[in-house]
């Protein structure tokens, strides 16, 4: 097995090749370590199956399967590997992809009615906190696709010791940032112009279905959680739990590294169209935007069909891209060709 460092991510990433399959038990534990010491492992055209890659990835830590069992029916509206009876090949997986099935219903994870995938991490709406780790597998027509990981520890550490105290301090909300930095576009609300009208304009254009268009917003609508800005990573070392497109605003309240979740009706209000962030958080986020999320920092893994590819989702945050970095410059047309696996994965020491 053969350890390399990959080029951007600061001080962390690394690449790996030459992995024996059957799997070899000190190397599992080798690519175990590197995972958290290092946040970011890619296995460049490994070109495993997805069978093992689900195996992988089932022996670096305990899979996400959200209740799911080899063998049962899949629910209505999963987007995961299933035989010729719709039972479940490998629960927790789903396809990231904009391919429709034969009823013109999207067979990808909600991400894919949309061309845009801006900044976000892997976040749930409850206490219970997310899979530390998303793996990713590139199948078909990747190429030309770019996942860019930008880590915020790094320029933490070079914080002055009053800002990192200050920093520790704060608490911030969690929620869906409208607008440009959404992690998706902004889609027609019921009873808007365009909402059933499924074959309309812009980016409704992008939808297959009024049922698509409902999927997405159950996909973020999510509740309002206030927890710390800064965490520790995998690794221990403390960075910044940030992305532009869900975190809404500073909470009044003193971190103390507990999490909160709100009732809806704070829900509701942070949401609101005319709902301001304040001044203070605007501020920030320009800062740690202008001095965290930079080349020095931002590891973009160019796809080629084979890779693997597993990072961090505390202290990191990723983005799909083109190969010159736009947000939103792969069309719809190539996201129906590409095809990826997706897993999260709790991987701890």
């Amino acid at each position: 097995m053969k350890v390399t460092p990959v080029k951007g991510f600061g001080n962390l990433g690394v690449s790996i090749t030459n992995i024996k399959y059957p799997f070899d038990l000190s190397e599992i534990k080798e690519i175990k370590k590197l995972l958290i010491t290092e946040l970011v492992v890619a296995l460049p055209k490994i070109n495993y199956s997805t069978k093992q890659f689900y195996e992988l990835t089932s022996q670096l830590g305990q899979v996400s399967t959200w209740g799911l069992k080899s063998g049962v029916p899949e629910p209505i509206g999963w987007t995961g590997y299933t035989d010729e009876n719709n039972k479940t090949l490998y629960p927790g997986m789903f396809k990231v992809t904009a391919q429709k099935n034969k009823q013109g219903r999207y067979e990808g994870m909600p991400t894919g009615i949309s061309k845009r995938l801006n900044w976000h991490n892997n976040e749930t709406d409850g206490e219970t906190s997310a899979a530390n780790f998303v793996g990713l597998q590139g199948i078909q027509h990747v190429s030309g696709s770019i996942t860019q990981v930008c880590q915020m520890i790094d320029c933490f550490a070079l914080e002055s010791k009053e800002n990192q105290e200050l920093l520790k301090k704060l608490n911030v909300y969690w929620g869906v940032v409208p607008g440009d930095e959404g992690i998706m576009p902004d889609l027609p609300k019921p009873g808007e112009a365009g909402y059933d009208d499924i074959h309309g304009t812009g980016e409704v254009d992008e939808m297959s279905t009024k049922e698509d268009m409902d999927k997405y917003k159950d996909a973020v609508n999510l509740n309002i959680k206030q927890q710390p800005l800064v965490q520790p990573a995998p690794n221990g070392q403390l960075g910044i739990r940030f992305t532009p497109s869900q975190v809404i605003d500073i909470s009044p309240e003193i971190a103390d590294g507990s999490i909160k979740i709100f009732e809806d009706s704070k829900h509701k209000e942070m949401l609101k169209e005319d709902y301001k962030p304040s001044q203070r958080w605007l501020e920030l986020k320009e800062r740690i935007m202008q001095k965290y999320v930079t080349e020095e920092y931002i590891y973009n893994h160019v796809w080629n069909k084979g890779d693997i590819f597993y990072m961090d989702q505390v202290t990191c945050m990723h983005r799909r891209t083109d190969m010159n970095y736009n947000v939103d410059g792969i069309d719809i047309p190539k996201l129906e060709q590409r095809l990826l696996n997706r897993l999260e994965v709790t991987v701890w020491k």
